[in-house]
């Protein structure tokens, strides 16, 4: 009679350790109860006017807004347009942080900052100028087809620090009023009197706002 009853205390108790388990594995791999993994969303910037090739348009990468240019001797600002010219807040352009480089690449390609390159703006050459390597943008000239077109190059990717020292990545859509995907074949762009206005920025970025260098 002993050894019986000790049996089935041993099947209960198997029973009930892997009931135990079930249940514990259960709650583990509960959708509920997982931490959802936060994504980097890209913002959209549109028809960003930048009408003086002497006078900048102040903007805040980090909040998504223009900032006034009584703040443009501050860290408000981010990055700088007049005309085709951009600068960063960071060297002889600014107090912040700020720097920059050239990547080529698509926007969804580039994962993550280089560990070196992000210069920042000097008096010998702005982080992103028109040399070869760093330009943003082909002229088409007279007789380019279209003729007097500002264009930007294909897989050409800014990285970017701003002035608190975050890392993103930029790239410049279509520097046209209305248009952030030109069709520059179209006989309306062609055509210069019916060509939309010049000198406004269409462009996508992100900032890594927890300060590390990746962009996933």
């Amino acid at each position: 009679m002993y050894t019986k009853k000790f049996n089935v205390f041993n099947i209960r108790m198997t029973i009930l350790l892997f009931t135990s388990l079930f249940m514990l594995s259960a709650c583990e791999n509960d959708p509920e109860d997982e931490t959802p993994i936060e994504t980097i969303v890209s913002e959209e910037v549109r028809d960003l006017p930048a009408l003086s090739s002497s006078e900048y348009t102040f903007y805040n990468l980090r909040t998504n807004q223009e900032v006034s240019k009584a703040d443009s001797a501050s860290s408000k600002w981010d990055i700088a347009f007049a005309g085709t010219t951009i600068r960063f807040n960071g060297g002889v352009s600014g107090p912040g942080q700020g720097g920059a480089t050239m990547l080529t690449g698509t926007f969804e390609s580039i994962s993550s900052a280089p560990a070196t390159g992000i210069v920042a703006d000097s008096e010998e050459q702005l982080a992103i100028s028109t040399s070869a390597e760093t330009s943003w943008y082909n002229y088409t000239g007279q007789v380019g087809n279209p003729p007097h077109a500002v264009i930007p190059i294909p897989g050409r990717i800014i990285v970017f620090k701003t002035a608190d020292g975050k890392y993103g990545k930029l790239e410049i859509e279509s520097y046209y009023q209305g248009t952030p995907t030109p069709d520059y074949s179209d006989p309306a762009f062609v055509d210069l009197s019916t060509r939309p206005a010049s000198r406004y920025y269409n462009f996508r970025y992100i900032v890594q706002q927890d300060g590390s260098t990746s962009f996933e």
